[in-house]
């Protein structure tokens, strides 16, 4: 009986050479693939975390308009409670102190949303956005915000520390009178009064016999000014910061059609 014996061809470099070529090709390929796919799924994130940014900044413009206006008001009642000081008339119009308190108390400064722009500065995300002039607003925007958080902290902390303990003493600021009949509308400048569209204000000052004028008016006025400060180099440039970011954002969305409404 005959034994047969397959022979194997060994064969030549040409075909490893080959056959490592085509591996390494596929290898390559899948990988490459892999990185698309990832880079277009971030992209897709990004541009998800975009849109949301920019309703969040439309937000802010909202708020930011409602600050400035509340704070204006402010301001101008500052002037008129400093007139009736000056000429003497301030305990006659403790009405008048009592809604100026409230406003200082009631202070608006924009609280941003920071979701959104936390998340595109801190998860790698704008290195997915090729329009560079947009990566740098959304970084400017971000530093600017920050600095407008520091601010807001800073007001509240002299408020807490060296204006409530004031307030506190000498203003029934628990009252339900004083809380469930004013709010920031109740409350306007005109024909350089505070006027009020409230019936049967009557308000007192507690422990009067002890209330300083002028210690009162010191610590108001303070805040005032660092509300007129904050307002010049803040939060009227930041305004604008806004404006401007909206604009670049839907060009933006535009050149890459992008819905984002």
């Amino acid at each position: 009986m005959e034994v047969h014996h397959h022979s194997h061809k060994p064969k030549n470099w040409k075909e490893y050479i080959t056959e490592f070529i085509m591996l390494f090709a596929a290898v390559s390929l899948g990988f490459i693939a892999e990185n698309i796919r990832e880079h277009n799924t971030e992209l897709k994130n990004t541009n998800k975390s975009l849109i949301t940014l920019y309703k969040d900044i439309k937000t802010d413009s909202v708020n930011l308009s409602v600050a400035i206006k509340a704070r204006e008001t402010i301001n101008k009642a500052d002037s008129i409670i400093m007139k009736y000081h000056n000429n003497r008339q301030l305990s006659n119009k403790i009405n008048e102190l009592y809604l100026f308190d409230f406003l200082i108390a009631r202070r608006a400064f924009p609280k941003l949303n920071q979701m959104a722009l936390d998340e595109l500065n801190t998860n790698g995300k704008l290195n997915f956005i090729e329009d560079e002039i947009l990566k740098e607003k959304i970084q400017e925007y971000f530093q600017f915000s920050k600095q407008m958080e520091a601010r807001r902290i800073r007001e509240n902390d002299f408020l807490d520390k060296h204006h409530d303990p004031i307030r506190i003493k000498y203003f029934d600021i628990y009252s339900l009178n004083l809380v469930n009949k004013i709010n920031i509308d109740s409350v306007i400048i005109k024909d350089d009064k505070i006027v009020y569209n409230i019936n049967s204000l009557n308000f007192n000052l507690l422990n009067a016999n002890e209330f300083k004028e002028t210690e009162y008016l010191n610590t108001a006025n303070y805040i005032v000014s660092l509300e007129n400060a904050d307002d010049h180099y803040y939060i009227k440039p930041f305004q604008k910061e806004i404006e401007s970011i909206l604009i670049k954002l839907r060009e933006y969305f535009t050149e890459n059609n992008i819905k984002y409404n």
